[in-house]
């Protein structure tokens, strides 16, 4: 995802054939509708917000085409497309494949159209501000949720025995856990554990008032992690700001000051849980869940090591390896061992590597230290995919492709893209 990966090459030069005055509001006013969008109107819960998100995605790959490199990697994305049509022939439930591949295919797409438009000055920002002030609505959401509306909720919730996850869900408000438009508290965590790296970096860099105010809206994300009182969406981004720790000699400062909040963020979601979160034996412990999700998923991936269940045929495959007391569940809540069950151990290690690479990569490989806008980009990114780890956000529109397009823009960083010396990547 990379844009340039062509030494002596400039950024710019890729989109030599792009007029700014012609491509620049088009741009811009995507990207950030596109962004708006996901966060705001979750893809995986409304039908009309997939359709309208997947319609602007479209729209980002046609605004970017006339770049040579975007021509050439959606050429090749196309063709991995076409490559992966068997795999409906020898999946155990060739239905649930589409879903999987074409929310991945289309963060690719994403990823790659807003790689290739780098070169538009000021649009690196314009993202990062727009993620940031998604976050402002998702959170006000979740925070009015917790103090007034879990009740309502729950009553509709219950009428609709229709809705995925229904049992799940109505868990969930029973403990008093909100979610906004997202599907779980996890995944509403999950996203806000995204988004909330990025608006630190803007409060660091603003000026006067501005930053005042974006020191609230980051507090306001906060709240946000809080009622959504996800351990795992919290540890995610603890372990992202530990592994920064550790890999940035310039930027420091920023997970440095940001450790004891996040610290103090898992104590109070961990005091808000109770004993259920801590205790392995308790029968809603998340723990004991999880590892029933991870046996499963591991047998699964020892049954069929070579070629696996499917894209999507885990939810399919589950309810034979499923033992009682474990959760009812269309994920393994692991990545990695969901990938090894679905394509097997081989294609499911270099699915995983990909992953990881792509998202945790900006962080791990910025060794001189970014920026602090770039660094709270890359926290964000690298939290997004270890929350992967104990969940499965990769497989929501939502946070994956908005991770996509921030991952995107944020390509000139990449330090493997090139032999020639590192140029600042697309936030200044």
């Amino acid at each position: 995802m990379c844009a340039n990966p062509h030494p002596g090459r400039g950024v710019r030069g890729t989109m030599a054939a792009m007029p700014t005055t012609t491509v620049a509001w088009p741009a811009f006013a995507t990207v950030i509708t596109l962004l708006l969008t996901l966060g705001l109107f979750p893809p995986e819960t409304s039908s009309w917000s997939l359709i309208v998100s997947g319609g602007l995605v479209s729209l980002l790959v046609a605004i970017a085409f006339r770049a040579p490199d975007v021509q050439r990697r959606i050429a090749g994305l196309a063709v991995v497309a076409i490559l992966l049509v068997p795999l409906s022939w020898t999946a155990q439930a060739p239905g649930a494949v589409v879903a999987p591949v074409s929310i991945w295919i289309l963060a690719a797409a994403a990823g790659i159209a807003a790689a290739g438009m780098t070169g538009q000055s000021g649009l690196g920002r314009a993202a990062a501000v727009a993620a940031a002030l998604t976050g402002v609505g998702v959170s006000l959401h979740a925070l009015a949720q917790a103090l007034w509306g879990l009740e309502g909720l729950a009553a509709a919730v219950a009428a609709r025995p229709d809705l995925p996850d229904r049992d799940a869900l109505l868990a969930r408000i029973d403990e008093g856990r909100a979610f906004a438009g997202f599907s779980t508290p996890a995944a509403l965590g999950g996203f806000v554990a995204l988004v909330l790296p990025v608006t630190a970096g803007l409060a660091l860099t603003a000026r006067g008032r501005l930053r005042a105010v974006w020191w609230v809206v980051v507090a306001l994300e906060a709240g946000a992690m809080l009622v959504a009182a996800s351990a795992t969406a919290v540890a995610a981004l603890l372990a992202a700001l530990g592994l920064g720790l550790l890999v940035w000699s310039r930027s420091r400062r920023l997970a440095w000051m940001a450790l004891p909040l996040g610290a103090l963020l898992l104590g109070g979601v961990v005091f808000l849980r109770g004993g259920a979160l801590l205790s392995a034996s308790d029968p809603g412990s998340p723990w004991r869940l999880r590892a029933g999700n991870f046996r499963s998923a591991w047998s699964m991936a020892a049954d069929h090591p070579w070629i696996g269940v499917g894209p999507g045929g885990f939810a399919e495959a589950y309810p034979q390896y499923r033992l009682p007391g474990d959760n009812a569940t269309r994920h393994a809540h692991n990545l990695p061992l969901e990938l090894a069950a679905e394509h097997g151990w081989v294609p499911g290690a270099a699915l995983t590597l990909v992953f990881f690479g792509l998202f945790v990569g900006p962080l791990i490989f910025a060794r001189a230290g970014p920026g602090i806008r770039q660094a709270g980009v890359a926290l964000g990114l690298a939290a997004f995919a270890l929350h992967n780890l104990a969940d499965y956000t990769a497989y929501m529109p939502s946070a994956l492709w908005t991770a996509a397009i921030l991952r995107g823009l944020s390509a000139p960083a990449c330090a493997l893209e090139s032999a020639r010396p590192r140029r600042r990547g697309a936030f200044p």
